[in-house]
């Protein structure tokens, strides 16, 4: 495409505003409507002005050419008479009666400098720049207006001429004597690819009244000089850093100073150019949007796409301001990580005093409590330690390591207990003592306190000596609060009441401190309070004096630790393998686990299947649900869905809530025993009543895999709670969903208040 042909398309527009005595009646447009646009196009493509988004009152005059100066009221007068199905005159043809008194002027044209001097190109035609403002000039008075409101001259430049030549053509827009004049330069060839520029729209853009319109103006009718003026020095801004890749371009504003109106352009009747008043509204609402988002990429696309931009500088600011907290929450990230281990306060307390977004501050503040509080305890440590070691108390050095915070001097402690641990005394004492618990023999008990020196464990055995009877009728109540299920306690640390365990075991600790069940029993419901540093502690005394349950307890923590640490999966094997050696279930339970999930190298879901057989025999629901799903999925053993649905009946029958879906699940199918839709249904409900996430899921995200009956009891059962106005059809749907979700919600709702 040549600049030739390029300045072909950039075609010469007239456009004007009109009181229009000549009335345009395509389209049964009134004549007596009022204000309407007509529009004088010179040049070989009118419909690059006109189209189907063109308004009724906006009529195109065309001319084939640019006529010369004594020819243009005749050429005017024909392209007028074609342009329109029906036109009507006043008494005369004079112009003065059939015109606007508001013009605007839209040139676009190429510019060069030859042999006798600037030419200006337009169509096929090239007009030295004398002739070419003659015969403008002669066009414009056919109109005879009292006003020359705007003027837009686009130029082609490719010579670079526009600098040069300034003073003529100056003079030619000065002889034009518009009020208002925008001329934009194009100085390379690059300019054909840019649609952008070539088909800008600002002269569309202020006849529909963008300029007075919110937010740009302030919507009184008439776009002032100082809307014009500000909504085109930010469009034209815009277009040029839009359009780089064209090359060089600039703008110049020409302002009539001594013949000025306030008011440019005024609108009244006038419909919208082809659907502005829908783009400005659309792009005005997603602004106003944009002004509370926080997302950086969201901002960058609306304003690199937008038509009218409105709100530009204020998003602009906001993408700044964005910006600038992202490098200043970067830089504060990178101070905070290398202090947020720091030892000491100095540098955690300068950055809180001089952040800026200050989002890491309550961190930096909780650290600062942090070191302060252990520089505390570290005292109190350091008196108990000095204690301990002088008096070679074994049992207090080893609560300093399972309590301390500080650990100033944890490493002497564990010297200071292997010490103890390795003199020959103490280990026959202990070798003596632990017979004699094992046994349970309050003779050998006797011996050991007789001959001990050491007597690590004499509180112990003369608290075991004074009391067993009492002991045993005292540790009944505790165990019945807080014990395991296998000691007739609950299963989860929620059921615990830890109000009433504190008091009934508190009182039997005070009779037995030294009990390691009790302690044991203690540090259950430490970890119910989500005291897990107490809770290990506890654990750990009931682990060195061979409780069962302290064993499958540290195991579990090990496995599942409340307070955050990593996961130990192996150590948990090892501490779980001695507490089923000494019989306790919850060990057992834990291997099943942990094989069943292959979590422990060389061990398989075989393995788990062996460990949970025989205590789902001895009555564990647990077990017997594990075994009831390695038989149903044929995990570890051979598939039986017969034995796989009495395992989950057992489990059921023993109220192990999570078996409660999946022996629901065999009802609906029937694979395993005869299917019952009906308990199928009632298993799903009392399991999500009682907090079941398997049975919600169950019903909501899978419903569609219900079967149908299952789906109608479900239905019918949530339209006899209220929750439900649909059909009872056994149609899974999003409104059963949202009915089974609505009345979870108001269940958990209820149970919370």
């Amino acid at each position: 495409m040549t600049l030739r042909s390029f300045s072909a398309v950039f075609s010469l527009i007239w456009i004007f505003t009109a009181f229009s005595s000549i009335s345009a009646s395509a389209g049964g447009n009134d004549a007596a409507s009022g204000l309407g646009l007509q529009v004088m196009y010179l040049g070989p493509n009118p419909e690059s002005i006109q189209n189907e988004n063109t308004p009724s009152e906006v009529s195109i005059l065309v001319l084939p050419d640019l006529p010369m100066a004594e020819a243009a009221r005749g050429e005017v007068f024909a392209a007028l008479l074609k342009s329109n199905l029906v036109s009507s005159f006043q008494t005369s043809m004079d112009a003065s009666g059939n015109f606007s008194d508001q013009v605007t002027l839209v040139m676009d044209v190429e510019i060069s400098k030859g042999a006798e001097g600037v030419e200006i190109a337009l169509g096929d035609g090239r007009f030295p720049l004398a002739e070419f403002s003659k015969r403008i000039s002669a066009l414009v008075a056919v109109f005879s207006p009292d006003y020359r409101r705007v003027g837009f001259l686009r130029l082609s430049d490719p010579q670079g001429v526009v600098p040069s030549e300034l003073q003529p053509i100056r003079a030619m827009i000065d002889e034009l004597a518009f009020e208002f004049t925008v001329v934009t330069v194009v100085e390379t060839a690059a300019a054909q690819m840019c649609k952008e520029v070539s088909n800008s729209n600002f002269p569309r853009d202020l006849l529909s009244g963008v300029a007075d319109r919110t937010p740009f103006g302030n919507g009184d009718g008439n776009s002032s000089v100082g809307e014009v003026d500000a909504y085109l020095n930010a469009a034209l801004t815009r277009m040029i850093r839009r359009n780089r890749n064209c090359g060089s371009m600039y703008n110049l504003i020409v302002k009539n100073e001594e013949n000025l109106s306030e008011e440019l352009i005024t609108h009244v009747n006038t419909a919208p150019y082809g659907g502005v008043e829908a783009k400005l509204y659309h792009e005005t609402f997603e602004a106003m949007f944009l002004m509370k988002t926080e997302t950086e990429a969201d901002l960058n696309s609306f304003l690199n796409s937008c038509e009218f931009c409105p709100l530009e500088a204020k998003l602009t600011n906001r993408l700044r301001g964005m910006r600038r907290a992202a490098v200043e929450r970067q830089l504060e990230n990178e101070v905070w990580e290398r202090i947020k281990d720091d030892a000491s306060p100095e540098r955690l307390i300068i950055f809180t005093e001089n952040c800026s977004l200050c989002e890491l501050k309550d961190r930096a503040l909780e650290r600062i409590g942090k070191i302060e509080a252990i520089r505390r305890v570290g005292e109190a440590e350091a008196a108990a330690f000095q204690q301990a070691s002088v008096s070679m108390n074994l049992t207090s050095l080893r609560n300093y390591i399972t309590e301390c915070e500080a650990c100033v001097s944890a490493s002497k402690a564990r010297e200071l207990i292997l010490q103890i641990e390795n003199d020959e005394k103490f280990q026959q004492e202990t070798a003596t003592y632990e017979a004699a618990r094992q046994a349970v023999s309050e003779d050998l008990i006797k011996a050991y306190l007789d001959s001990c020196e050491i007597c690590e464990h004499k509180q112990t055995a003369e608290a075991f000596l004074v009391s067993r009877v009492a002991r045993l009728k005292r540790i009944s109540p505790c165990m019945a609060v807080v014990g395991l299920p296998q000691m007739g306690g609950p299963r989860k640390l929620a059921d615990i009441d830890v109000v009433a365990s504190n008091e009934t075991c508190g009182k039997a600790l005070t009779v037995y401190p030294e009990d390691g069940l009790l302690l044991t029993l203690m540090g259950r419901i430490r970890q119910a309070e989500g005291k897990h540093s107490e809770a290990a502690g506890y654990y750990a005394q009931g682990v060195e004096q061979q409780v069962p349950a302290a064993f499958g307890l540290t195991a579990f923590n090990l496995y599942a630790p409340g307070d955050g640490s990593l996961a130990d999966p192996e150590r948990a094997e090892q501490i779980a393998l001695k507490g089923s050696d000494l019989g306790d279930w919850l060990s057992k339970e834990l291997l099943t686990v942990l094989y069943s999930k292959q979590l422990v190298a060389g061990k398989t879901a075989e393995d788990a299947y062996e460990i949970a057989e025989p205590i789902a025999r001895d009555g564990n629901p647990l077990a017997q649900f594990f075994v009831g799903f390695f038989l149903q999925s044929g995990t570890g053993v051979e598939v039986s869905p017969e034995q796989a649905a009495a395992w989950f009946q057992k489990s059921v029958d023993q109220d192990y809530l999570h078996a409660y879906s999946f022996l629901a699940g065999v009802l609906e199918t029937g694979k395993g025993m005869d299917s019952d839709a009906d308990r199928a249904a009632e298993l799903y409900w009392d399991a999500m009543a009682k907090g079941d996430p398997t049975a919600l899921e169950r019903l909501t995200l899978q419903l569609s895999s219900r079967s149908r009956d299952v789906v109608l009891i479900v239905q019918q059962r949530l339209r006899d709670e209220g929750f439900y106005r649909g059909r009872v059809d056994g149609l899974p749907g999003p409104t059963t969903v949202k009915a089974v979700n609505a009345w979870h919600s108001a269940l958990a709702d209820s149970s919370n208040g």
